[in-house]
């Protein structure tokens, strides 16, 4: 009977064990999915696309905040759009949840919904660990999945200029970068816009509470783009649709593509259109869209990041678990069968 009651314990044990390995397989298999995913996402990078283009259009979107649902309207809309874009910018927070699988899950379920279009962005400060966050999440988990949050590019006649905002202060380096880029790339374009998370200045303090850039930054920043000709600069972070003037720039926030709007007279998520014509004009005109549905992170959020992809149930675990239980099962099994061996003597 002992020996009929480890043939128990071991039947149960392999047949667990395959269950973690089916598990484990799954695992591997959806994580190069999502990195397959993420690549098309990936930002040109001292790249000169479309040379001789001199008329184009350009659509962005910012601060989703793990919302994709809000997201996927808003990216129908850009692709219903009569007017036909050339790719769409998101100025940062991706995510609320500062992990590399948050993002994978998002960049997954949005590119069925660009239907080709290519999207690229830059970092926001939800996509990167706070001071008062865990340091365990950090730039490096954005890199990882989107390759690069600071870089530049043209398309026709215009350069493009993507900084990295994302942590609380700029560094010397990334100064450093953006005045050597302007310096070398601005003067072989007609055209030069900045992109990035955060403004420079509060366009509306009384609704979005003075998020800008660290103030010591400011200056610096400041005294950088002076030296060149900027046509405009384009921000996320205060989630409403605003326009103002910094150093005689024309600076624009984007509209919440699914986090809260803190825009008091309109509560409609939204993005920008970006015009630049043949004749020299640039064109900046603001959409909404009519969203009736869960503003909430869904649940399939929840089961990508905490179950399927290990940050509860990881196989790891899954097979200390599985040991447990099978010694569980196993004692439990020799505790009959010796009881019964007992009772036949």
């Amino acid at each position: 009977m002992l020996k009929s009651a480890w043939k128990w314990f071991l039947g149960v044990f392999l047949v667990c064990a395959t269950g973690v390995l089916f598990i484990t397989t799954l695992h591997m298999m959806g994580d190069n999915k999502f990195i397959d995913t993420a690549r098309a996402f990936y930002p040109p990078q001292a790249e000169f696309l479309s040379p001789d283009e001199s008329g184009f259009s350009v659509a962005l979107v910012s601060d989703t905040g793990s919302n994709n649902h809000v997201l996927e309207k808003v990216i129908d809309d850009i692709v219903s759009h009569e007017n036909e874009f050339e790719f769409v910018m998101h100025l940062g927070d991706f995510s609320t949840r500062r992990t590399r699988m948050g993002l994978y899950w998002l960049l997954y379920e949005i590119l069925p919904h660009l239907r080709g279009m290519p999207m690229w962005s830059t970092a926001g400060n939800h996509d990167v660990a706070h001071y008062r966050e865990s340091p365990n999440t950090s730039i490096w988990e954005y890199r990882d999945v989107l390759n690069s949050a600071q870089y530049w590019f043209s398309y026709g006649n215009v350069l493009f200029v993507v900084l990295d905002t994302s942590a609380e202060k700029l560094t010397p380096d990334q100064f450093d970068w953006l005045d050597k880029t302007l310096k070398i790339a601005r003067p072989a374009f007609a055209h030069c816009v900045i992109i990035t998370h955060k403004p420079p200045i509060d366009l509306n303090p009384e609704w979005s509470h003075g998020h800008t850039m660290a103030p010591s930054d400011v200056k610096k920043f400041q005294s950088i783009i002076s030296k060149y000709k900027i046509d405009a600069m384009f921000f996320g972070h205060v989630h409403y649709f605003a326009h103002s003037d910094f150093s005689g720039i024309p600076i624009y926030s984007v509209p919440s593509s699914g986090q809260y709007v803190r825009d008091k007279e309109n509560k409609n998520f939204g993005w920008l259109e970006l015009n630049f014509y043949k004749n020299g004009k640039i064109n900046v005109v603001p959409h909404y869209i009519d969203f009736q549905g869960d503003k909430r992170e869904s649940l399939e959020f929840f089961a990508v990041k905490y179950i399927f992809t290990g940050y509860l149930i990881s196989p790891v675990v899954i097979m200390l678990i599985t040991m447990v239980i099978s010694m569980i099962i196993g004692a439990a099994l020799y505790v009959i069968a010796k009881r019964n061996r007992t009772q036949n003597i």
